[in-house]
This record gives C-alpha cells, structure tokens and sequence, in this order.
C-alpha cells in the first residue's frame, strides 16, 4: 500500500524484446497501490491474446504513465480514457504495429482526445505509430491538445504526409513548448517547413 513507483520495463534475459512481453491483467493494482505516482510497463498484446488489461482505474496521485509496446492492445487508450487522473501529467504511449499486436484505431483514443479525465496532463507521448495524417488531423481537433506543453510523435512513420499535416494544422500545436518529432522520416525540406 505505500508503492509509489512500479516499473515493468527492465529487460529480462529472455524477454528482450517488446512483443515477447505481456503484461496481462493489472485491474487489481489500484486498489493495492492507491499511492502510485508512476507506472511503467512494457509488453504488447500477442497470438495468444494475451494483452494488457488496467480495468476500471482509480489512481488518484499517479503522475506519470508510460506503456511501451511494439503493438497496444486497444483496451489500453480506451480504459485510459474512460478514468479519472486527477494528477496526471505525463502519458506515454507506444502504439505499435498490427503484426505485433496493435489492435487500436485512432478512435480507440477520443477518451483521452477529449480530456474531460486528464485535467493536468502537460505531455502526451503517442510513440511507434504507423499512422500519419489521421493521427495528426485527429490530435488537431482534440481538446487536449489545448492544455499541452509538449507533444511527442516520435519513433513513428511521420513522412509527407504527416509534415503536410503539421503544416496544415500548425495553428493547432504552435503554443506546445515542444513537439517532438524525432525519429520519424522527414528529409530536410519538410523539416525546415514544419520548424517554419
């Protein structure tokens, strides 16, 4: 009951890599751990359907909530966004691809697009994403995007289509203090006019 922090993303000699891992069912957490202020996880949903399950969450000190996968089950954004974290500052999450296991479309996000649960989130990390332009329209029209002070797209597949996006929609994410876009495909050019 006084565990303020538990991390799930140590490599293990066998598990090294992330779609190897599952989490599997962590409902029972909340109730053990009501003082948690960070959570890490790592793992992905796999062929045995085994993916991770945070149930109906009642976490009121976490602050920080990162879940690494090479593919997120999409209970995962959806539980989140049906939960309230009244101290929640930090999310980030790592989508993945289908072959791994994630099974989330970008409405499996509008929870926490909408923000009606996260009402100090400052950054919001959506990670490893396979998606360009829908993920980026989607993030422009969501009001959590207001409240921001950074916004991580890093690790993606982020290529013309995704810079035309920002570039698009650049109203949208001018206030951030950062948005991180690292390691995605962008040449020069495209960099230059998304700085721009």
């Amino acid at each position: 009951p006084l565990l303020r922090v538990l991390d799930l993303t140590a490599d293990a000699e066998f598990m090294d890599q992330d779609s190897w891992r599952a989490i599997g069912d962590l409902s029972k957490l909340w109730a053990i751990a009501p003082q948690l202020r960070e959570l890490r996880l790592k793992g992905s949903s796999n062929d045995e359907g085994t993916s991770t399950k945070l149930g109906t969450i009642v976490a009121p000190h976490l602050e920080k909530l990162v879940h690494i996968s090479s593919g997120l089950s999409k209970n995962v954004p959806v539980e989140i966004g049906k939960a309230t974290f009244p101290e929640l500052r930090h999310l980030e999450l790592y989508l993945g691809e289908e072959d791994y296991g994630n099974t989330c479309k970008v409405k499996s996000f509008a929870g926490i697009f909408d923000g009606k649960g996260l009402p100090r989130l400052e950054y919001l990390g959506l990670s490893n994403s396979e998606w360009e332009r829908e993920l980026i329209v989607a993030l422009a029209k969501a009001p959590i995007v207001r409240r921001l002070r950074t916004l991580d797209l890093t690790k993606g597949t982020l290529w013309r289509e995704g810079a035309q996006a920002l570039i698009e929609h650049a109203a949208a994410f001018r206030h951030l203090e950062l948005l991180d876009v690292r390691d995605n495909y962008f040449d020069d050019e495209q960099a230059a006019a998304i700085k721009k």
